[in-house]
């Protein structure tokens, strides 16, 4: 099975671990700025957005997080977190693509429209497996 859990870890695997999850916060807080607030506005403005259009963009994060319940039962179902975890990585290419639009197609709007809910929704989806596992691989972590 890809990416089986280990029943015990050592002491330099829980460092090793507790270093990714460090350069994962990093990642994910860098990543969380970028693609959010006044940068996703500008990023639409300078694609031509409406205001209709800045609006559903600004409005697709906080209503992707709904996701989150129905992907419990695929934790459930795969009971695979590291590999679920793995997959949720690849969402934050969608990103990328949206970012380089403007730069391969020009001012394509609808194209940002379609790629930007993809990326927001594959991220959403994953986030109780990655709870989980961090729950499961890092001592003393609690998501209380």
């Amino acid at each position: 099975m890809a990416f089986k859990a280990e029943v015990n870890l050592t002491d330099e695997q829980i460092q090793s671990g507790l270093r990714y999850v460090i350069k994962d916060g990093i990642a994910s807080q860098a990543m969380g700025i970028l693609t959010g607030g006044a940068f996703l506005v500008a990023f639409a403005i300078k694609l031509g957005a409406s205001n209709l259009t800045i609006g559903l963009l600004a409005a697709i994060g906080p209503l992707s997080q709904l996701l989150q319940l129905p992907s419990i039962l695929l934790v459930e179902k795969i009971r695979n977190r590291r590999a679920i975890v793995v997959a949720a990585a690849f969402s934050r290419m969608c990103w990328l693509v949206v970012a380089l639009i403007p730069f391969i197609f020009g001012a394509q709007i609808g194209l940002a429209i379609k790629l930007f809910p993809l990326r927001q929704i594959a991220g959403a989806g994953f986030e109780p497996a990655t709870s989980g596992l961090w729950r499961d691989e890092l001592p003393g972590y609690s998501t209380l």
